[in-house]
Formats: C-alpha cells, sequence, structure tokens
C-alpha cells in the first residue's frame, strides 16, 4: 500500500462523519424551508481550503452550493473525480436524534450518515492523506460536493457542464463492492379530464375518476407484459408501482379531473423514452376505443439508467485497491434505485458507485458501519494514488 492508504487515521475520518452528520442539510424541494446544504457546504469548503486544496463554490440555485475542491497534480495524469452528495432526505418520523451522531455496535447512526455523508467523509480523508504524504502525482484529484442529489440533481448536472475526468467514483453505499449499472426511472402524472356535473344529471357529466380506472387497468397490463420483463443481471427487475391518486370534488358530483402519480423505471439497454412511449400508446388505444376519454402526462422527473463499462482504467484500478486493502475481490453488482452515476457516464466520464455499507436509508433509523467508512478511505486514497500516478 502506498504511504497515503497507510496514513488514514480512524478517528480523524470519524470525527469528520460525525461534524457532517451534525449539520442539517435536509433537501427543501423534499421538505419546504428545510435548511438545505449552505451550512455543510460553507463546512466542507473551510476543510478544503486548510488542506491546501483549490476550492472553488458554485451557487447552483441560489442558497443552495456545490463545493468543488482541487488537488493540483504536476501534469500529464490522469484526472480523477470524486463525486459526493450534501442534502439529506427529511427526519419526520425518526426515532433517534437526526443530528446527534453516536457510535454503537460498530455503527455510526444519524441522518444522512450513509446516504451519503461517510462517503463525503472517506473522500476528504483520502485527499487529505495524499496532500500530506506528498505523493508524486501527474494527475488532478477533483472533489465534488454537491447539492440536490435526493431530488432533482441539480448539483451533478451543473458539475457535467463545467468539468471534465477521466474517471469518476460516485460515493453510495455499495459495501465496498463496485456498481457499474443501475436503472433509469420516471415520476409521471397521468391526468384523465372529465365533466363536473351534478349527479342528477348523469346525461351531462363524464366521470374522470371511472376513465381513470381503465388507465389502472392497462398500466397493470403493462407491468405484467412489458415491465416485468425487463430484467438486468446486475440491476434487477425494473420497477413500476402507483404512487398517488386523487380526484373530483364532492360525492354529489361527477368528477372532472382525476390524477394518478407513477414511479416507472427503465434498465440499462433501454431508455425512459421507449417507456414514456409505452404510457402514450396505452392512453392513445384508450382514446381510440372511447370518445369521451381525454388524458395527459405531466412529467415530474425523467432520469436515464447508468451502464457502466467494468473495463474502465477506473473500475479495474478501484477493484484491485478494494482487494489491495481489504484483501477481498470485490464484487462488480448494480442497483435498481438510481443515482448521480448515469449522469456523469452520459457526459462522457467513466464512472463507478463506490462506498461503505449503511442501513435505514429515508428510514426512521439510519447507520452506516464504522469500519467499511475507514476502509473505503484507505482503498480510496490508494486509487487516488495509483489512479493520478
Amino acid at each position: 500500500m502506498s504511504a497515503a492508504s497507510a496514513a488514514i487515521n480512524e478517528q480523524v475520518v470519524l470525527d469528520l462523519l460525525a461534524d457532517l452528520v451534525r449539520i442539517d442539510s435536509v433537501n427543501p424541494l423534499l421538505v419546504p424551508g428545510a435548511a438545505g446544504e449552505s451550512a455543510i457546504a460553507r463546512y466542507v469548503a473551510a476543510r478544503l481550503e486548510d488542506m491546501r486544496l483549490v476550492v472553488e463554490t458554485h451557487e447552483v440555485t441560489p442558497g443552495r452550493p456545490n463545493v468543488l475542491g482541487r488537488l493540483c497534480g504536476s501534469g500529464g495524469g490522469r484526472c480523477l473525480m470524486l463525486n459526493a452528495h450534501l442534502d439529506t432526505v427529511g427526519v419526520a418520523g425518526m426515532s433517534i436524534p437526526p443530528f446527534e451522531p453516536r457510535i454503537a455496535d460498530g455503527r455510526l447512526y444519524g441522518r444522512g450518515s450513509g446516504d451519503t455523508k461517510a462517503g463525503l467523509a472517506a473522500m476528504i480523508c483520502a485527499i487529505a492523506s495524499v496532500e500530506v504524504s506528498c505523493l508524486p502525482l501527474r494527475g488532478d484529484v477533483l472533489l465534488t460536493a454537491v447539492m440536490d442529489e435526493e431530488y432533482s440533481s441539480l448539483g451533478t448536472e451543473h458539475v457535467v457542464r463545467t468539468e471534465r475526468a477521466d474517471g469518476c467514483i460516485v460515493a453510495e453505499d455499495t459495501a465496498l463492492n463496485l456498481m457499474i449499472a443501475h436503472q433509469g426511472f420516471a415520476w409521471y402524472e397521468i391526468e384523465t379530464i372529465g365533466r363536473a356535473a351534478h349527479g342528477m344529471h348523469p346525461e351531462q357529466g363524464i366521470d374522470a375518476i371511472a376513465k381513470m380506472g381503465s388507465v389502472l387497468g392497462r398500466l397493470d397490463q403493462l407491468k405484467r407484459e412489458v415491465i416485468s420483463k425487463d430484467v438486468h443481471p446486475l440491476a434487477g427487475q425494473a420497477v413500476f408501482h402507483n404512487g398517488v391518486i386523487t380526484g373530483g370534488s364532492e360525492p354529489s358530483m361527477y368528477p372532472a379531473q382525476c390524477s394518478l402519480q407513477i414511479e416507472i423505471g427503465c434498465n440499462p439497454g433501454h431508455t425512459m423514452a421507449g417507456r414514456r412511449a409505452e404510457i402514450d400508446a396505452l392512453l392513445a388505444d384508450l382514446a381510440a376505443a372511447d370518445p369521451e376519454f381525454q388524458a395527459r402526462v405531466i412529467t415530474h422527473v425523467e432520469r436515464q439508467p447508468f451502464n457502466g463499462d467494468a473495463h474502465a482504467a477506473i473500475v479495474q484500478t478501484l477493484g484491485a485497491c478494494v482487494e489491495e486493502v481489504t484483501g477481498v475481490k470485490a464484487q462488480l453488482i448494480g442497483a435498481n434505485a438510481w443515482m448521480d452515476a448515469a449522469l456523469l457516464q452520459d457526459a462522457g466520464i467513466p464512472t463507478v458507485v463506490f462506498g461503505p455499507h449503511g442501513g435505514g436509508y429515508h428510514a426512521a433509523i439510519e447507520w452506516v458501519e464504522v469500519e467499511q467508512v475507514v476502509a473505503a478511505a484507505r482503498i480510496l486514497a490508494e486509487t487516488i494514488a495509483q489512479f493520478c500516478a
């Protein structure tokens, strides 16, 4: 192992992670009025400046910044991007104090501990150990600590418009394995349109809720005949479920409108444009069969799947470093969730997802395994030393 990975100090890593967990960074698009990323961005920027990195803060939307820190190499080497998000989901219903980190039974608890402040702490400590070890790097190391991953990924969208790298590691829970595939997804809202009328005048009314019943039946058919067969060896079966349905105004009235929100996914090898076309086609079929049927689709979020390259240099280097540090061969894995990796890969930056194991993400008790956080920092330091040499 290099001097950098050997220099990782467990207590420093855990102290940094605890500091990050203490900072409320709940995404305000998920929880109106929430703190957002400004306070944690200031903390990260100050930490990176203390490490003598070149630091930039980019306000992507008002009060919600990205932080970029660059450890400059001597030139001629490969640039490695390390990407982690600053925001967290909300804390409603948590059964432990969300911003009071505590360690018990080999786990550190608190909101964001695993998703994904542990990965961010490991990345910062890895860069710090490389810097203090004075390793002769030719390539740059670029840390991108981004806002808004938990809702619409505005932070990483901003990064891919302005930055380039020869490889990227995205911090998420992989239990120290290498994730090279994940699903794409969309949140669509389907609205059926009826005609309001009093219940005593059925000849005047069109029941938008009844029309939605036809949509639900066709969506169930789509799930059985198409989506259930979209299975990827790493990312699993494509997701689909109904989320929220609303409609009508009062029992005595024909409802003029009914709205259904769904989550629908696709695996690498497919596109969300193709999935949207399937939705449009079934609505067109219903309209052709029923002259009173009217519907429209509103896209709230639409993201493409991540299809990484197992043979990319960053994947090969990271895998070798996992085995060197832990003595265990990393597995290639996938997920049926969405992450910022797809944006980076689609921008032409070979990308892999990597991080320590935890649990309780978006749930009442969130935690991360302490031993894996420290191991991740050592693995990342070793990867920097080899990839950017």
